[in-house]
């Protein structure tokens, strides 16, 4: 029997990116729409990354490992057919577009807890930021009205900004707050792609034990579900090769 490869892929700035991220070495008119936003800020992806998910398509069954929510999720344009890890995963799409009821059960019981303290987040985040003059774009991600996790995003800047925001450190004790670019998230400790891709490589093996299992991904926080897996690469331009070069450099 031929055993498929899982490929558990991030999305967003692994396999495409908005057009200011996008190499300034390929022409615009080669650049392809690949997802949607209602804010009218595309991504788009390169030929050579093209090739690339349409070679893994192909020859893998494909997972996204995303940040992105349903509704972002929803205006990507590309024919996964394996299931989703959606929204830092608080959320796990089976492979015929249906929501995996165990998981859900078992994160919604987790994330209720922490309701009040995100609203709490969130409000300290939006006052910091106006104490600091700082605009800001700012909300709470989640699934089927389960609260997740706190993403704040710069509204005139490139993001670097955003570590000026400041919260109570006792209440996010055991919290991560990440920032990649212009994108700052606060996850509760119950929250990661983690521990969602462990669930799932866990249910795709107790069918088939020998499944090979790889991962893609560009930021630091992709890393601890990538080293669930057996092999994992990531894009030359990308946070965790640039945290790789910083070491090389130091070593």
């Amino acid at each position: 029997m031929l055993i498929r490869p899982i490929v558990l892929v991030d999305l967003d700035d692994t396999l495409f990116q908005t057009s200011a991220k996008c190499p300034p070495n390929v022409p615009v008119d080669q650049l392809i729409v690949v997802a949607t936003a209602r804010t009218g800020k595309n991504s788009f992806m390169t030929p050579s990354q093209k090739v690339m998910i349409d070679w893994l398509l192909a020859t893998a069954d494909v997972v996204p490992v995303s940040a992105r929510s349903s509704g972002a999720y929803d205006g990507v344009r590309i024919a996964f057919k394996a299931g989703a890890i959606l929204c830092n995963g608080a959320l796990i799409r089976n492979a015929d577009g249906t929501i995996d009821a165990e998981w859900q059960a078992r994160i919604n019981d987790d994330l209720a807890p922490f309701h009040l303290i995100l609203k709490d987040l969130l409000a300290d985040a939006r006052a910091s930021a106006e104490r600091k003059k700082i605009k800001i774009r700012s909300l709470i991600a989640g699934e089927n009205g389960v609260l997740a996790y706190v993403v704040i995003k710069d509204c005139e800047g490139d993001g670097q900004r955003l570590a000026e925001i400041e919260f109570d450190q006792q209440k996010i004790i055991g919290w991560t707050r990440h920032q990649n670019g212009n994108n700052l998230a606060l996850l509760p400790p119950v929250l990661s792609k983690k521990r969602a891709v462990e669930y799932f490589i866990t249910r795709i093996r107790s069918r088939v034990p020998q499944t090979p299992v790889l991962g893609f991904g560009d930021s630091i926080s992709d890393v601890p579900f990538l080293q669930l897996c057996d092999w994992w690469g990531l894009p030359s331009r990308s946070q965790i090769a640039e945290a790789f070069a910083a070491c090389a450099t130091r070593s």
